[in-house]
């Protein structure tokens, strides 16, 4: 499996950056727990029991969470076993009257500890501060934020143990509002439509580690980036094609050393049904090393009737098309109302991994 996720990392660090760019921001969509745990339906109780297979051993671990009629998550548990020995972790978390988190109590069984971590809004619901408590009311720290008129974060400052301030991070935005700095040694550039154009980051002492450029077609979808590696002296470049769906079907990813010599290229390719589902993921591979064999891997998709991923099967092969590893087989299951209540993981013919899920739904 080292070599199936050594294809993701080519692509890694632009999707890094994409993200960082909305870290400093206040201005995101608000999502209750059921959304973030993709639950369907009014779940009052979810059950997650997890088993891991490995030759003659098995691990099991026990999830629990509970939420209130309205998605909040208000309790969870988490049971794992070390050898013999069981350990049960829990959280309770407790909101206001707008459903902030204003409270969370945690209490590890391994360690015997018990934290509380308390939550303080400003009058437009902006988190301004977070504190942490040991079990003998002693502060741990304490961070707090402040914001601008338009609710993005400019100042955060962190207290330490004895309260002492001992970090300031400053934020800078444009007149748009788009993050230029975020105060950790990441600076953006936008376009006149607002697309991130540049990405640098920067060491300690100012000196560049990464930069990443972007381009974007008419529609301001993201067609090419090329990224810099100052630390490891590598250059990439990715170029993307749509269909006239707005769907990728295509990336190519080309590295290259030092040197400007080609290193290697990643090219994955992808296929849809007619209802626009993701049915085929086909990767090639070409290698400046003659002595790197596998240079195919494909995943293939299949939905139920209600649209739901029921099936995802994997595999890779060299030059001829022979396999080079077992057939990765993922399997899912769903109830009637659309959530997952079993997952199962196979390496040809043998299971490595088995999830199963149970739910109480509130008016049952």
């Amino acid at each position: 499996m080292i070599n199936k996720v050594a294809i993701i990392l080519s692509g890694l660090l632009t999707v890094l950056f994409l993200t960082s760019i909305s870290f400093g921001e206040s201005k995101v969509e608000k999502k209750n727990d059921w959304e973030k745990c993709e639950i369907k339906g009014e779940v009052k109780e979810r059950r997650v029991y997890e088993y891991r297979y490995f030759n003659d051993s098995k691990t099991e671990e026990f999830f629990l969470r509970k939420f209130d009629r309205i998605g909040n998550l208000v309790e969870k548990e988490e049971r794992y076993y070390e050898d013999t020995t069981a350990y049960v972790n829990k959280y309770y978390y407790r909101y206001d009257d707008n459903n902030n988190l204003i409270e969370e109590l945690l209490f590890d069984s391994k360690f015997g500890s018990e934290e509380r971590v308390i939550y303080e809004y400003d009058e437009k619901g902006q988190c301004v501060e977070k504190q942490m408590f040991n079990s003998k009311g002693e502060s741990r720290y304490r961070f707090v934020k402040k914001y601008d008129d338009n609710g993005n974060v400019i100042e955060e400052l962190y207290y330490n143990w004895s309260d002492t301030l001992s970090n300031i991070t400053y934020r800078k935005y444009d007149v748009k509002g788009n993050l230029l700095d975020d105060g950790r040694g990441t600076i953006y550039k936008y376009d006149d439509k607002g697309n991130v154009i540049e990405i640098c980051n920067f060491g300690y002492e100012g000196d560049l580690l990464k930069k990443i450029n972007y381009e974007y077609d008419n529609k301001g979808i993201l067609i090419k980036d090329c990224c810099f590696d100052a630390l490891n002296e590598t250059y990439d470049s990715m170029k993307i094609t749509y269909n006239d769906k707005g769907q990728k079907i295509e990336s190519v990813v080309s590295i290259y050393g030092a040197d400007g010599n080609w290193l290697y290229t990643n090219r994955l390719k992808f296929k849809y049904d007619k209802k626009g589902r993701l049915v085929t993921k086909r990767y090639s591979f070409s290698r400046s090393d003659p002595s790197y064999t596998w240079k195919y891997y494909k995943e293939t998709f299949k939905y139920d009737k209600n649209g739901n991923k029921v099936e995802h099967r994997s595999y890779a092969a060299d030059d001829d098309k022979k396999i080079v590893y077992e057939d990765e087989i993922e399997i899912f299951k769903y109830d009637d109302i659309g959530n997952l209540i079993e997952y199962k993981m196979k390496y040809g013919k043998y299971l490595s991994h088995e999830v199963q899920y149970e739910y109480v739904y509130y008016d049952e």
